[in-house]
């Protein structure tokens, strides 16, 4: 359901992502400096679509070492070398990552949970310099919650002579109806 995307920016579901809440949970940072670990994303079929290696250089800082994108046929698509480093912060009891990419000539820094990786990038870097949206943010349409909200609205939309008002009216009732459902 929902409408159809109004935007044609990639959403963040399209992406691979590291995730150093997983990260930690995982002991990468726990681990001596020099270590050595891998991130392997699957596909539904369990068969592993892409690799990246990484190193921890330091505490607070994880290496990049390669990356290899499977996804053509079970052969490499995508492989090359990125070294650049990511610095990793223990804030507030928790593990985040400060994105590498820079934004307006201007080193990012942003603290984030996820760096996203987009198909085709090189580099991982926060939703935003990668300019991500999420999927649900495009399907969700705020006129119909405005008729919902709005029980006036809303009758006016059904019993509008417009067939696109009428139409957008049923699908805020239908949604309304849903809502009721789950509670």
């Amino acid at each position: 359901m929902g409408r159809h995307p109004c935007t044609s920016r990639l959403t963040v579901e399209e992406c691979r992502y590291l995730d150093a809440t997983t990260m930690h949970q995982n002991g990468v940072f726990r681990s001596l400096p020099g270590s050595m670990w891998k991130a392997v994303w699957k596909d539904s079929n369990r068969q592993i679509e892409a690799e990246l290696n990484y190193i921890l250089k330091a505490p607070g800082c994880v290496q990049i070492r390669s990356f290899d994108d499977q996804r053509e046929n079970g052969r490499p698509f995508q492989r090359y070398s990125a070294v650049y480093h990511i610095e990793i912060i223990f804030r507030n009891g928790r593990y985040c990552f400060c994105c590498p990419l820079a934004r307006n000539g201007r080193s990012c820094g942003r603290r984030v949970r996820l760096l996203y990786l987009p198909p085709g990038q090189r580099v991982f870097g926060c939703r935003l310099c990668h300019n991500l949206t999420y999927k649900s943010a495009q399907q969700h349409d705020k006129r119909k919650t405005a008729l919902i909200r709005d029980p006036i609205a809303l009758v006016t939309a059904l019993r509008s002579g417009e067939r696109r008002r009428q139409l957008l009216g049923i699908g805020a009732y239908a949604e309304a109806v849903a809502r009721l459902g789950r509670r």
